[in-house]
């Protein structure tokens, strides 16, 4: 069923490492853009007027440099609102030091717990792949940041070319018994565990928790550690849940 869109809306933002991508929501419906380039502003705009979208604010979850820019290039004199750690509550965050938080972390965490109202784990795979808790009173507790999955499936072929190039899959015989099985544990394998592990610590600092799965891997990451619920628009949700609770409601 398509999105009907109100005229005027609030467009939700989240910048990343390498690219960008928006959201619009009519209620809980909501319409998400494909991933644009920090070079590709006018893409955004494109996207907007094809969909009829009139934007009067932009709610921006950021963790780079690129997207005041890229906000201007695409939405000129359109009003914007950044968020970073000062916006946040000191009773949400259970972390040294939030001044170098990155917000996608915590809103990513954020929108999983306002659709649960229990303690949830968050895996964002990502440029790079974050795993973090929030506990149940909504108090993010921190947790990993480890290489995306093209991080670890590309390092080894750009340092050591002579290797060869291996498919991201776990073999079905362990340890690896040829060059291409041994890399492949190595990748593969290697993220699996990194990942299993820190779910491990967590598990037992005793609070159970819901697993939720985002960013552009998140379904190969789902199918690797045979767990957790992918949802795409976490991100959005936790934006648009603390904007409505904090920033407008007040």
């Amino acid at each position: 069923m398509d999105v009907i869109i109100p005229s005027h809306s609030v467009l939700f933002l989240d910048a990343g490492n390498t690219t960008v991508k928006t959201a619009v929501c009519n209620r809980s419906e909501w319409l998400v853009s494909p991933s644009f380039a920090y070079n590709e502003p006018e893409e955004l705009s494109q996207w907007l007027v094809l969909n009829n979208i009139s934007v009067s604010k932009v709610v921006c979850c950021s963790v780079t440099h690129h997207s005041p820019s890229f906000i201007e290039h695409a939405l000129p004199s359109t009003e914007v609102l950044s968020l970073n750690h000062h916006h946040l509550p000191a009773s949400l965050l259970d972390y040294d030091t939030p001044d170098t938080l990155g917000m996608d972390r915590f809103f990513g965490c954020y929108g999983a717990f306002c659709t649960t109202n229990r303690s949830v784990i968050v895996i964002d795979a990502g440029t790079a792949i974050t795993i973090d808790r929030m506990d149940g009173e909504g108090r993010f507790m921190g947790g990993v940041i480890m290489p995306g999955v093209a991080e670890l499936k590309h390092t080894l072929e750009e340092r050591a070319p002579a290797l060869p190039q291996v498919k991201m899959e776990l073999p079905n015989v362990w340890p690896g018994k040829s060059t291409n099985t041994s890399l492949q544990w190595g990748k593969a394998g290697f993220l699996k565990d990194g990942i299993e592990g820190a779910l491990k610590r967590f598990s037992e600092q005793g609070e159970e928790s819901e697993l939720f799965i985002t960013g552009g891997d998140a379904s190969f990451v789902q199918a690797l550690i045979n767990k957790g619920v992918v949802e795409h628009t976490l991100i959005f949700e936790g934006l648009n849940a603390f904007y409505t609770r904090y920033l407008v409601q007040g």
